[in-house]
C-alpha cells in the first residue's frame, strides 16, 4: 500500500518510505507541493549535528525580522531511522514553518492550529506524524555526555528528564526544576550497540 498526497494524484511507495539515503531537498520539495501548497519555498532545510540535535529528530527556526526560516534535521538520529521516520519528522517541522510564515500564532508550540495541519496530513498520507519526534533509544546511545534526572520528570516528553550540561553555570530552569520535580541528576553511561536495540538497559555511574 502507498500512501497518497491531499490531492489523491500522488503516492509514496514502499520502496521510497524504506529508502535508507533520500535526498531531503527533493523530498521537501515535494512534501511542500502536496501538503503545504508551495508556500514552504523560501523555507531551507538541512542536515545538523549539533549537540541539541541529539535530543530531538528537528528544530524549526524562525527569525522574525528577517523572516528567514531554516529545518534543521538530526542526522545523529535519523540516519539510524527508516525514511518513514524521517519524513513524519521532516513534516512536523515543516508545520512549524508553516504557522511561522503565516503568522499564525498559538499560546502552546502545539496548539490546536498545529494539530490541525498533522491530523490532515496524517489523514491524507499514510503518516503518524506526532507533536513529539524524539527516538529515545538513539538518545540513549549518545549519552556520554547526557545527565538524567530520577525523579518524576524522567517518564515526561518531551526529554524524559535528559540533559546536556552545556556549561558550568547554573541552567536558567534549575531552579523550577527542584521545585516541579526534586529529583537528582546522574551522569548516565553511554550504552553499546545491544542497549541502542534494546537488549539491556544503560547503567548509570555515580
Amino acid at each position: 500500500m502507498a500512501a497518497t498526497s491531499s490531492t489523491g494524484s500522488k503516492k509514496i511507495s514502499d520502496e521510497e518510505l524504506a529508502d535508507p539515503s533520500p535526498d531531503i531537498l527533493k523530498l521537501f520539495d515535494l512534501l511542500n507541493h502536496w501538503y503545504f501548497w508551495g508556500q514552504l519555498s523560501g523555507v531551507k532545510v538541512k542536515w545538523s549535528k549539533k549537540p541539541l540535535m541529539v535530543m530531538c529528530a528537528g528544530l524549526c527556526n524562525y527569525q522574525r525580522k528577517s523572516g528567514k526560516c531554516t529545518i534543521n534535521l538530526s542526522q545523529p538520529l535519523l540516519k539510524r531511522r527508516s525514511r518513514k521516520d524521517l519524513i513524519e519528522s521532516l513534516l512536523h517541522e515543516m508545520i512549524h514553518a508553516y504557522l511561522c510564515i503565516n503568522n499564525i500564532k498559538e499560546s502552546d508550540m502545539h496548539g490546536p492550529v498545529f494539530c490541525g495541519h498533522m491530523q490532515r496530513i496524517n489523514t491524507a498520507g499514510r503518516f503518524h506524524i506526532t507533536t513529539y519526534h524524539t527516538f529515545h533509544k538513539e538518545v540513549e546511545f549518545y549519552d556520554n555526555k547526557w545527565f538524567r534526572c530520577n525523579g518524576p520528570c524522567n517518564t515526561k516528553k518531551p526529554y524524559y528528564g535528559f540533559c546536556v550540561p552545556y556549561s558550568r553555570a547554573k541552567p536558567s530552569w534549575w531552579d523550577q526544576h527542584k521545585t516541579n520535580c526534586g529529583g537528582k541528576f546522574k551522569k548516565v553511561q553511554r550504552p553499546d550497540l545491544d542497549d541502542l536495540l534494546g537488549k539491556s538497559k544503560p547503567k548509570s555511574v555515580p
